[in-house]
Order: structure tokens, then sequence, then C-alpha cells
């Protein structure tokens, strides 16, 4: 009887430890999730700065590449003006 309810207990522990191991395992990975949630979140913002960021960028490097600021550094650095301008 006593071996029977040793046996019982033994088996009832190590059901309790396979669950407490499992439990654990589930903390750990839904503690490594919100990690990466939040990882991917902050990501995610900076590619968007990142997105506006190089949208002024390449506005200016438009403005850069145009007559428009050819001609104002033609007449700012060099003098050149128009036809008709003073």
């Amino acid at each position: 009887m006593q071996q029977e309810t040793f046996s019982k207990q033994a088996v009832i522990g190590t059901g309790l430890l396979v669950i407490a191991i499992m439990a654990g395992g589930f903390i750990v990975s839904y503690y490594r999730n919100v990690l990466f949630e939040q990882s991917l979140l902050t990501m995610q913002q900076s590619n968007a700065e990142r997105r506006e960021h190089n949208t002024v960028l390449e506005k200016e490097l438009q403005y850069y590449g145009s007559s428009q600021y050819l001609d104002r550094i033609a007449k700012e650095n060099l003098g050149k003006k128009n036809a008709g301008e003073q």
C-alpha cells in the first residue's frame, strides 16, 4: 500500500513538474514575443521617419539639379543676370 501511495505521489509530482516546466516555457516565450513586438514597432516607426526624411532629401536633390537652382547660383556667385533683369 505504501509502495502504491509513493508511486501515485511520484506520478503526480512528476506531472506537476512537467506542467511547471511547460508553464515556464510559455512565460518565457510570451515575454520574448512581447519584446519582439516592441522592437518591431520601434523599427517601423524609425522606418517611417526615415522615409519622410528621404522624401525631403529627394526633393532637395531635385531642386539642386534644376535650372532654377543653377540660375540662382549663377546670379548670386557669378553676378550673371538674365536679359532684362537688373
